[in-house]
């Protein structure tokens, strides 16, 4: 395992991770600052971002959601629970260059009670989920909203009726909030929850039923859910508990196949590689991100409970508070880089260095 500590310095000798950009030296920042207007720089971040684009919603964000294959089309929900749909790549009258200014291609009419549950379909495009603090589940069907064509780029299709849109369904079942909502990544009529109540729940939206419950999966609530993105029957978890559970969805009511301990305090998202099938990130209340390889189970002689799990593989201890969600970058040219915010409204971008991770995961060829 390898620990990676973030510090002001730009490119400081000896942390184990890199911040995204050129290679770190003073000529990279002032590459970069030259190209960046003036007016739109944030300063703090050296150079590496730029404000394009500003969209006015009508109370704080909580969850933003890009349509899969296709990133300009965004979710938003807000703490009101309005869901509304943008695109952001708009051109000009002229056909010119792209407006600041996104379009509302959607606005879902449903739950007005805000909450963390938003997700994409990842099979049956223009599907999107929606779930919250008033335990409901419910997803629309917005593929005629869209501005974009998503396969020849055309204008907005002819029948599309106006910017509201009804929800297809809405789910009852969990007995307090939900937490997260996710799509299966093959099985496009399966939707899990996680709740406040302890339980995941799995809907089918051909049937609009309840399709299984894992009952108290985890003490104080489940915050978290995720179906593995190449395995069909795995579904995993996590809790207040400070731990992850794997679950195979077959089995509702066995005990998970794998449980991972090591943050100690609640887990509030995690994130299965896009590019490892063995690998994912977690982050939590304790200020950490963990990187894990749950092929790495095995003990070694050496192995004592004063140190990680074998299955951790490097942290990230940079934030000032506690983590509230972690991405993963979907490049390939990037499968190391990560993402992650904390309730200090710092948003961290980093990657551990090749030689961290190569002894741990032998996923690539470096």
């Amino acid at each position: 395992m390898e620990v990676a500590v973030s510090n002001c310095a730009w490119g400081g000798g000896g942390v184990n991770y890199q911040l995204y950009g050129e290679d770190d030296d003073e000529n990279a920042e002032g590459e970069l600052e030259v190209e960046i207007e003036e007016g739109k720089q944030f300063k703090h971040v050296r150079g590496h971002f730029q404000c394009d684009q500003t969209i006015p919603v009508d109370s704080p964000v909580l969850r933003i959601c890009a349509l899969p294959f296709e990133n300009n089309i965004i979710a938003v929900k807000t703490a009101t629970g309005v869901v509304t749909v943008y695109n952001t790549l708009q051109q000009d009258e002229e056909g010119g260059e792209s407006s600041p200014e996104a379009i509302t291609d959607a606005v879902l009419d449903g739950s007005r009670v805000g909450g963390f549950g938003l997700a994409w379909s990842p099979v049956k495009i223009g599907f999107l989920a929606s779930a919250g603090d008033d335990g409901l589940l419910q997803y629309w069907d917005v593929r005629h909203q869209l501005s974009v064509d998503l396969k020849e780029h055309t204008d907005r299709a002819e029948d599309a009726h106006g910017p509201l849109v009804a929800a297809a369904h809405t789910f009852t079942g969990h007995r307090d909030s939900i937490t997260s909502c996710d799509w299966h990544h093959s099985q496009g009529h399966l939707l899990a929850t996680s709740g406040l109540d302890g339980d995941l729940r799995l809907w089918d939206i051909r049937t609009s039923k309840c399709a299984g419950t894992v009952p108290s999966a985890h003490e104080g609530g489940a915050l978290c859910c995720q179906f593995h993105p190449s395995s069909a029957h795995q579904l995993t978890s996590s809790g207040a508990d400070g731990s992850l559970h794997l679950y195979d969805i077959r089995k509702t009511m066995a005990p998970p196949l794998l449980t991972l301990d090591y943050h100690g305090k609640a887990v509030y998202r995690f994130s299965w590689s896009p590019f490892a099938e063995s690998v994912l990130c977690s982050a939590g209340d304790d200020g950490r991100v963990v990187l894990w390889d749950i092929s790495k189970s095995t003990v070694s002689a050496s192995y004592t409970s004063r140190v990680a799990p074998p299955e951790v593989s490097f942290l990230h201890l940079g934030h000032l508070g506690k983590v509230t969600d972690v991405a993963w970058c979907t490049s390939v040219e990037e499968p190391w880089l990560l993402a992650s915010t904390d309730s200090s409204n710092g948003l961290q971008l980093y990657r551990p260095r090749e030689e961290v991770v190569k002894d741990h995961l032998s996923v690539f060829e470096w």
